[in-house]
């Protein structure tokens, strides 16, 4: 009974974090955003498992349309989607019931987003994104502070919080009140209406809630059944309204504020929830699955790519400030990337296109683009013009769509690197 009310409230929660992922309202009305079926599928699996969150087939059916849309939107996957990725891909083989070889799979990734957040850029305020999340945090919430001193609080909170706090996640007698914090944390991170962290802070939650024990469910439902409402069907209408509202509403911005204002709703009752339930519970030893290990090597995967050179972009860098080249490190003790592959070190600078996007990014800013980049993001454009050099050669193409070189874009390889653009200024940026 424990096990079953535990898992329905994950499956809830692994539902919402997919549907407060996607920007619908653009998805619907975009003329420069075409359908994404991967999107769509996953949707239509969410509300389905809404419909009936105690279907472990209907679960695992939602964990292949995630799996299936990262695989399509590859390289250019956000963090939390790919973490969601392979958290789908560890359900799907069996691993997701050992609580504590996740807890060390999910306290990875944190120490990697604190690990990369150790640089020059980061510490900075006047460019670091910590410091930008809070000023706008502080134009939403006029109350709050906006000193100095207030910057360097956040940004030593940021690195408590990712690099301290990891290791007390793995610890059983401190994982209770760890996990308060970090829902805490993602609650807060939540506010920011324009960057939309509540979706990175959706899948959290889901993931925070499987590793709490399982008698947490039954404990707050019992002390307010209210608030056990929370996981009811009332979702599959709620969501069905605001899909609604983005079709015929023709404009995504009525969507974006019903989105954000629903989910703080949701996000404090969540968290109060999760609070009652666990006060007094004692965390033991879970069943034991080896499979669940996969989730810990695929973060490790992903996050040693930077050092290693097979990207440095979505590795759990997020808003990190980093500058990790094959001849540059902007870190406080990591040096340049090993750039195993050289894929770093082949670079294109392009000296003139007539495609605004393309130079908007290059030649506006002086910076240069790996070959594999640059083979990606010209392939959109087949119409445009463009010049370039690459290994002191100069190619001057009058149309993309005519060159076979770059018409043909990047291979299958493209779905794996993915880099920065290159030159001054990129660590003052804040991209995921």
């Amino acid at each position: 009974m424990k096990e079953d009310k535990h898992f329905t409230i994950f499956a809830v929660l692994w539902a919402l974090a997919a549907l407060f992922r996607t920007e619908y309202g653009n998805l619907m009305h975009s003329a420069w955003e075409p359908v994404r079926w991967g999107a769509v599928a996953y949707t239509l699996a969410a509300l389905a498992v809404l419909a009936k969150p105690d279907d472990r087939r209907l679960f695992l059916l939602l964990c292949g349309c995630q799996l299936v849309d990262v695989a399509i939107g590859l390289p250019a996957v956000p963090n939390h989607w790919l973490l969601v990725g392979a958290g789908a891909l560890t359900f799907l083989v069996g691993g997701g019931k050992d609580r504590d070889r996740l807890a060390v799979g999910i306290a990875v990734f944190y120490l990697f987003t604190g690990i990369w957040k150790m640089n020059t850029g980061f510490a900075d305020p006047t460019i670091s994104c910590g410091s930008a999340y809070w000023m706008r945090l502080a134009d939403t919430w006029a109350w709050l502070p906006k000193g100095l001193w207030i910057h360097y609080l956040v940004l030593g909170t940021t690195y408590f919080v990712e690099l301290v706090a990891p290791f007390l996640l793995v610890w059983r007698r401190t994982r209770l009140v760890t996990i308060f914090g970090f829902l805490v944390f993602h609650l807060l991170l939540g506010l920011d209406s324009w960057r939309h962290f509540l979706n990175f802070s959706t899948v959290m939650f889901a993931w925070l809630w499987l590793l709490t024990p399982e008698e947490v469910g039954e404990r707050a439902v019992s002390r307010s059944p209210l608030l056990g409402q929370l996981f009811g069907r009332g979702w599959l209408l709620v969501w069905l309204g605001l899909l609604a509202v983005s079709w015929f509403g023709g404009a995504s911005f009525a969507f974006k504020v019903l989105r954000w204002s629903l989910w703080i709703g949701f996000a404090t009752s969540f968290v109060i929830f999760w609070a009652m339930g666990a006060w007094g519970v004692v965390v033991r030893a879970s069943v034991v699955s080896q499979r669940s290990w996969l989730l810990l090597a695929l973060v490790l995967l992903n996050g040693t790519a930077p050092i290693l050179g097979w990207k440095n972009r979505n590795s759990w860098q997020m808003y990190a400030n980093l500058r990790l080249e094959s001849d540059h490190s902007n870190h406080w003790f990591l040096p340049p990337s090993l750039d195993l592959w050289g894929w770093q070190a082949d670079r294109v600078t392009i000296e003139s296109t007539s495609e605004p996007a393309i130079a908007s990014m290059t030649v506006d800013r002086g910076r240069q683009l790996t070959w594999l980049d640059f083979l990606r993001e010209i392939q959109a454009y087949p119409d445009a013009s463009v010049t370039y050099v690459r290994a002191g050669q100069r190619m001057v193409v009058p149309r993309v769509g005519d060159d076979p070189v770059l018409a043909a874009g990047p291979g299958w390889i493209g779905k794996l690197v993915w880099f920065r653009p290159i030159g001054e200024g990129v660590d003052a940026e804040c991209l995921w």
